[in-house]
């Protein structure tokens, strides 16, 4: 019904919280998750123009800094899903995020502020 990802850390040594392919597929092969990952991980994604499943899951976790505490809250959040079949709003989000994944101009956009912009910086440093 859902996907647990175990994202590759939790303990938000970074400026932007670090989302792998392990939540993308997710979004890519329309299934909803839950992310073990470092706070501010769902905010991110909503920066991103994805959606995420605050009306399956209390998404409270994603905003606890302690990252014990934050691993704590996403396992009780998994535990209290409650399956039901998908909803017309569930199915609008998972129909997005596929979309969205696959949007060219996205995937241009990001390689030219996260690989092309910073190479030029540190060519003309």
């Amino acid at each position: 019904a859902f996907s647990l990802v175990a994202e590759s850390t939790m303990f938000g040594r970074t400026d932007q919280p670090v989302v792998t392919e392990k939540t993308f597929k997710l979004m890519a092969f329309q299934h909803p998750f839950v992310v073990a990952g470092d706070q501010g991980t769902l905010q991110y994604l909503h920066s991103l123009g994805f959606e995420t499943w605050a009306d399956l899951f209390d998404e409270s976790y994603d905003s606890i800094e302690n990252w014990r505490t934050r691993c704590r809250a996403v396992v009780t959040t998994a535990l209290n899903y409650q399956p039901e079949p998908r909803d017309k709003t569930t199915q609008d989000k998972l129909r997005h995020n596929h979309a969205r994944f696959f949007d060219q101009q996205l995937v241009t956009d990001r390689i030219v502020k996260e690989i092309v912009e910073p190479l030029i910086h540190y060519a003309e440093a």
